[in-house]
């Protein structure tokens, strides 16, 4: 299986898509969202399902 692991995020990339998504995270609390999101990302990367790759993506359809 090729090898598809997603790095861990920097403060500034956190922060960044923090602010792209319209959110404001306090100075004081982006070190403990990095460590839950690069901790979801580790545990996300553990996941092996044989031919995922193959697999193509759905889109996200939001109906208002």
């Amino acid at each position: 299986m090729e090898d598809i692991n997603m790095k861990e995020l920097s403060k500034e990339e956190i922060k960044t898509c923090a602010s792209l998504s319209g959110i404001t995270i306090p100075e004081d609390l982006v070190e403990q969202v990095g460590y839950n999101i690069n901790g979801t990302i580790e545990a996300l990367n553990a996941i092996q399902i044989p031919g995922l790759e193959n697999i193509e993506p759905l889109p996200i359809v939001i109906e208002e």
